[in-house]
């Protein structure tokens, strides 16, 4: 029988297991539903052994990602449109070191490398859309848009294609949080499918006429003594991007405006003084850490805190589970704006060269949007009919919905008028 981790109330609310597991087994032995044998590893000083560990442990993990332990039709679907998977997560060194090499630099080049006025555009903008109501559906009107429409943006994709993304980033977590029904995951493969093809005429078409986006930059980036991208490459990496862009930074933006309701002395806190907002993001991700695991393989037999692993042994390491580890953080479970160490956080992954690239971007787009949704939604409140607790899944933490209330207030429309139409 397999261990209850696994089942959708834990993987809902896994944090009693965790401290448990802490305490007793860090390394724990467990077995998935489909009978493969899984190292759960909960522990901060576990998880950033394996990190720093690249001889002993391998990212080379994409088969479990997709179609590792879907139907079989899904595994049919997915070979329709091949694509390289997870070409900065799932790969390690040399090949990461030179994907991560032409990422940087692109990233580094042209309008990419500074968003921060798009970002400050863009929130206004989006809250203009639902200011003088004093309700909204706060998912679907902001927390998916921001991070979806500033991708968009940086891949260049059209606008009236921005919705692709979100579309892509479901259609991938569908697949990798395996808790969905044979159809479901039937039709993320056949949604995926059609991306890919999607993607790799885009490339396509940057080739033939390059512009200024992340697409073109990944094409036609040189760096001393790294091999040019190939297509395929450039388009999975363009992949990776657009999902990896956008998940962290609308997931904390919904679970943390429901920390700061329930905590209505820290919300006041910031909206009395916004310079706390830098630590506020990092408590933020801390306490719920979106992005809550991730796999890792064993290159050869090993141990890890003195637990014996063979090779090919698979682990899953618990980035949330370290993000409320006793043994760094004081009082874990407390939601504390005002904590003193919060940045060291695993929201990210463990400090090794496989931190995730976006952070930056989310770290910005949430520094960004914070102060001015507390400046200019008042007496912010969580309507009825919010789902806001968290959905079952295996590496994404995620609350289901949130609609707020909140006092009418004024656009701001005539001092974006111009800013708008130069960014569109």
């Amino acid at each position: 029988m397999h261990d209850a981790f696994y089942e959708a109330e834990t993987l809902s609310d896994p944090f009693e297991y965790f401290a448990k597991a802490r305490e007793e087994e860090p390394v724990r032995r467990t077995v998935d539903p489909v009978g493969r044998e899984i190292y759960i590893v909960t522990s901060a000083s576990a998880v950033s052994d394996v990190a720093r560990r690249m001889d002993d442990f391998s990212s080379q993990f994409s088969h479990l990602l997709m179609a590792g332990n879907a139907h079989p039709e899904v595994e049919e679907i997915l070979k329709q449109e091949e694509l390289g998977t997870g070409l900065l997560l799932s790969t390690d060194d040399p090949d990461h070191k030179r994907f991560r090499a032409q990422v940087n630099a692109a990233f580094a080049t042209g309008r990419v490398a500074n968003m921060a006025p798009d970002i400050e555009v863009l929130v206004d903008e989006l809250i203009d859309g639902f200011i003088e109501k004093g309700h909204c559906n706060f998912t679907d009107e902001f927390a998916v848009l921001l991070p979806t429409y500033i991708i968009a943006d940086i891949l260049g994709l059209p606008r009236e294609d921005y919705g692709r993304v979100k579309e892509w980033s479901d259609a991938i977590i569908g697949l990798v949080g395996r808790m969905g029904t044979k159809e479901s995951e039937i039709a993320a493969a056949e949604l995926i499918v059609k991306t890919r093809r999607y993607i790799k005429d885009m490339v396509a078409a940057r080739r033939r006429e390059p512009r200024d986006d992340l697409v073109s930059n990944l094409i036609h980036v040189d760096v001393e003594g790294v091999t040019p991208l190939t297509d395929l490459e450039v388009g999975a990496l363009a992949f990776e991007t657009s999902v990896a862009g956008n998940e962290t930074t609308r997931n904390t933006l919904m679970s943390g405006m429901v920390q700061l309701i329930r905590h209505p002395d820290q919300m006041q806190a910031l909206i009395d003084d916004p310079s706390l907002t830098g630590n506020a993001v990092e408590e933020m991700l801390r306490y719920e850490t979106p992005a809550s695991s991730m796999w890792r393989i064993a290159r050869h037999d090993t141990t890890l805190e003195g637990v014996d692993l063979p090779a090919g042994a698979v682990l899953l390491l618990r980035y949330d589970a370290a993000s409320r580890d006793p043994a760094i953080f004081q009082n874990p479970e407390e939601f504390n704006i005002f904590r003193k160490n919060a940045n060291r956080h695993f929201a990210f992954g463990a400090p090794s060269p496989h931190r995730c690239l976006g952070q930056m971007l989310a770290r910005k787009e949430l520094n960004i949007a914070l102060p001015k949704i507390l400046s200019r939604m008042k007496n912010i409140r969580i309507a009825e009919g919010s789902q806001t607790d968290y959905m079952p899944a295996l590496l994404f933490h995620v609350i289901g919905h949130l609609n707020l209330e909140f006092d009418p207030g004024p656009k701001v429309g005539a001092r974006l008028e111009g800013l708008v139409k130069a960014r569109k």
